[in-house]
């Protein structure tokens, strides 16, 4: 079966934290991205602010809201 989905695009890029200490001791080393939806810079739709774990993969939580977006125009509640 063919589905046509409508995906809007997810960037993030990392931002320097100037003050490590401001996110608190539960928080030490987690890193702060820009995540931009439907473009990037100037022609993205909105843009907020998310803090990952040191670790994590930006790509990977990129891919996943992306896939979400899929999902939901493909599978409906029956």
């Amino acid at each position: 079966m063919k589905h046509n989905v409508n995906i809007v695009d997810v960037d993030l890029t990392e931002e320097g934290v100037m003050n490590p200490d401001a996110f608190g001791p539960d928080l030490k080393g987690w890193r702060l991205y820009r995540i931009e939806y439907g473009g990037c810079n100037e022609d993205c739709l909105w843009e907020g602010r998310i803090l990952l774990p040191p670790r994590a993969d930006r790509d990977a939580v990129a891919d996943l809201i992306m896939g979400m977006q899929a999902r939901e125009q493909i599978w409906t509640p029956l």
